[in-house]
């Protein structure tokens, strides 16, 4: 959608309908599914929106890997978000927000040096248990000094190489909108049993921790 044209002079608005892989392709940060939808309409979705028990993860990329899986793959119907953040060391706000709130919440940062170094602050600074502040490493051994993305077997990069037509390995843009758009239709797709394994690892590890089980 494009509103560039803006306001005429009778105060109608002129909208003209683009496909959502051209507006990505021009925006490649902007891949959320109805992100163009929620630009022209000047729409912020409001922190205040969290009411519920939550995992912070660091980025977009991160929340579409793991919804698609938990809430397609998996078909859970846990009671928690997965809410993406500004990055590893982007979390304080909404630490601060959930503390005072009184809701429960976990952070998962990526097992590389940054996020273990963001693992050490949030728990000094906040005064957070150790078990509430995990690296993917917390998780599965597979993940040690891996990002979320180490969640895909070489299989699953195969699927999103040719969903695209690629001649190389997808890119981690390219990974996110793939994701997304599948998390947005529901579609099922057959990917790998490492995959699924790790989601359900996260899942489970997730649930106990939030006191779901």
């Amino acid at each position: 959608m494009d509103d560039s044209k803006g306001a005429n002079n009778t105060g109608e608005t002129l909208i003209t309908a683009e496909k959502y892989r051209n507006f990505v392709g021009k925006n490649p940060d902007k891949v959320t599914y109805f992100q163009p939808v929620l630009d022209t309409l000047d729409v912020v979705p409001s922190k205040l929106d969290l009411t519920r028990k939550s995992v912070l993860v660091e980025g977009k990329g991160d929340y579409f890997i793991l919804e698609y899986g938990r809430r397609v793959l998996l078909n859970s119907n846990s009671d928690f978000y997965v809410v993406p953040t500004r990055g590893a060391t982007g979390m304080d706000e909404l630490i601060g927000l959930f503390l005072g709130w009184g809701i429960p919440f976990l952070i998962c940062l990526d097992d590389d040096k940054e996020g273990r170094a963001a693992q050490k602050k949030y728990i000094e600074s906040w005064g957070l248990p150790r078990s509430k502040v995990w690296t993917l490493a917390d998780i599965a051994d597979q993940l040690i000094n891996k990002e979320v993305s180490g969640f895909l077997d070489k299989s699953d990069l195969e699927i999103i190489k040719s969903h695209f037509n690629l001649d190389k390995g997808p890119t981690k843009s390219q990974i996110q909108l793939f994701f997304s758009e599948n998390l947005a239709k529901k579609q099922e797709l057959s990917m790998s049993e490492f995959y699924v394994e790790l989601l359900s690892q996260f899942e489970a590890k997730t649930r106990q921790a939030l006191n779901e089980i």
